[in-house]
């Protein structure tokens, strides 16, 4: 099971990233597909318990996309992502991703990203602050597909290296 999923959600990366690293999109031809197909393989391998708090996360992450934060493409990649490894692995995954995002961000421009970083995060704080106008627009898929294999690797039960965060409560 744990290496079934992991392929999925790799190829499934690996094909988003390419897609928005050559357009800057992950048509929804392709994603939509994938959040259904997600959806009745986790009603299918996981309880439903953990469907449904799948679900819950998703809808989490549509109303966090509605800040402009990231694109609606990388959510709905992350959506399922979710469905297909449970909401672990979409909380993970996008927690590891925003990390790596960021210190790749800090590294090739640290002025312009930490200028950035305060100006989304008054934005979610739901002040309306506009956004500067020149910031560079980072493709977040690559990023989506290290911090899912990431997790794969560190933090899923299954994984080759097994990290419990919290005692095991997550």
């Amino acid at each position: 099971m744990y290496i079934l999923r992991t392929v999925i959600a790799a190829v499934i990366c690996l094909a988003a990233a390419i897609f928005d690293y050559k357009t800057t999109k992950i048509p929804n031809k392709f994603i939509f597909p994938v959040i259904i197909l997600s959806f009745i393989f986790s009603l299918i391998c996981y309880p439903l318990i953990n469907t449904g708090f799948s679900v819950l996360f998703v809808v989490l992450l549509f109303f966090f996309g509605m800040t402009g934060w990231m694109g609606l493409g990388d959510i709905k990649l992350l959506m399922a992502l979710s469905l297909i490894g449970t909401w672990k692995m979409g909380l993970f995954t996008f927690a590891l991703s925003s990390i790596y995002l960021m210190i790749f961000g800090f590294l090739v421009s640290p002025y312009e990203t930490g200028f950035y970083a305060k100006k989304m995060l008054n934005r979610f704080k739901l002040k309306k602050e506009p956004l500067y106008k020149k910031s560079t627009k980072y493709k977040f898929a690559p990023f989506i597909m290290l911090g899912a294999l990431s997790y794969s690797i560190i933090f899923d039960p299954a994984g080759p290296i097994h990290f419990e965060v919290f005692g095991g409560f997550l």
